[in-house]
């Protein structure tokens, strides 16, 4: 033991499980690690609610979710702190990912669009114009409306 910087009863351990179990028993394994803190209940619960609610279900000013809400949600739900990370662990795990939202309006009409462009957009131009607040070229602000 004192050779090879080990208690004795480390080598009592070791020699107890050689006698019992013989040369396998010593073979190095993977340690077990602690208890993972989002069982697969909480796994499916996190899938439901990312798939089926947003943030303002849960009292928050935005509708997208991300790492640090879903966190802070478990932290509400079950009581168990976790990092960014292992909620990315997990959602991978689940086959989702993280996206980018799309702004682009379901269920518009593209002739709605084309027609708002061409009438409705020029009148606003032409009234903005006259408020000496548009530049027709730019597209942009120019200055600010007069009174």
């Amino acid at each position: 033991a004192t050779i090879m910087n080990l208690s004795r009863g480390t080598i009592r351990r070791w020699v107890n499980w050689y006698r019992r179990d013989g040369e396998e028993s010593l073979d190095t394994r993977k340690a077990s690690g602690a208890r993972p803190l989002i069982d697969y209940r909480k796994e499916i619960w996190l899938k439901h609610t990312v798939l089926n609610s947003t943030p303002t279900d849960f009292g928050y000013d935005t509708s997208l979710w991300t790492l640090k809400l879903l966190a802070e949600v478990l932290k509400q739900e079950f009581g168990i702190r976790v990092y960014e990370s292992t909620v990315w662990n997990h959602l991978r795990r689940l086959g989702l990912s993280c996206q980018a939202p799309s702004y682009r309006a379901y269920g518009y009409d593209p002739d709605e669009v084309k027609a708002f462009l061409e009438q409705k957009w020029k009148i606003i131009q032409s009234v903005a114009k006259k408020l000496g607040n548009f530049s027709k070229s730019s597209g942009k602000e120019t200055s600010k409306l007069r009174e």
